[in-house]
């Protein structure tokens, strides 16, 4: 009987990757393929089928992502669900829904490590919208080990700098690390309200030296008169 289950799995990937490759670009064949490998009990199996399935998803089709990226979601290996979303986010298309499925297929990533390669992955797309940016940061803010969160938010901090990176930063925990992407995100687009969220997270830093660190590069980067204000006042502190 063992034999036999080995034999029907085997068969089912067969089966899915010839069609897949045989109906290259069509949207039906796509997303009933990917709704089969939702039901492969292997995740081996299921996250060959659907690398698969994301290298043709060029089709704008949001049916077939979004059928796509729910069979990711039921995959249980952290490795298999990364490796197939990295596939998938080379093809992200901002779309509410689908925004909602990738993001909670990613999420049900336990592994920081993992989580932190497809976010940074995602991060690195041209013309995101303001929402995926949101997202990018809030899921990065959720990651336990520092050295994670801050490979994420430094990538996206040459995007985007505005409160949800913010409130991601406050939660590093390493003086060092926390340094380490305040300086990032002032060679991205900083206005002077960010400047000024740089200070506020800057004087948190319990290190003399990498606070100094930060609000020196701030002075340095400064044009407005209330930016520097703030930054003398910190430095007082």
């Amino acid at each position: 009987h063992n034999r036999d289950r080995g034999a029907a799995r085997c068969n089912r990937r067969r089966v899915l990757t010839e069609v897949i490759q045989r109906h290259t670009g069509d949207k039906d064949i796509l997303a009933m393929a990917s709704r089969a490998a939702e039901r492969m009990g292997s995740d081996g199996d299921k996250a060959h089928v659907l690398a698969l399935a994301a290298e043709q998803t060029g089709s704008k089709d949001v049916a077939v992502r979004s059928a796509l990226l729910r069979a990711i979601a039921s995959m249980g290996s952290d490795g298999d669900r990364a490796r197939v979303l990295r596939d998938a986010a080379k093809s992200y298309a901002d779309n509410p829904q689908l925004r909602v499925d990738f993001f909670a297929a990613l999420n049900k990533i336990g592994s920081d490590g993992e989580r932190a390669s497809v976010l940074r992955e995602l991060a690195v797309l041209p013309g995101l919208d303001v929402e995926t940016y949101r997202e990018i940061a809030a899921s990065a803010q959720r990651l336990g080990s520092d050295h994670d969160k801050v490979s994420v938010l430094e990538v996206l901090a040459a995007r985007y700098s505005d409160e949800p990176l913010f409130a991601a930063a406050t939660t590093v925990g390493s003086d060092g690390e926390r340094m380490r992407l305040l300086l990032a995100i002032m060679n991205g687009p900083v206005s002077e309200e960010a400047l000024l969220r740089i200070i506020a997270a800057g004087i948190t830093i319990g290190s003399d030296n990498e606070k100094a660190d930060v609000l020196l590069a701030v002075a340095k980067k400064a044009d407005g008169g209330s930016v520097r204000e703030a930054g003398v006042r910190a430095a007082g502190k």
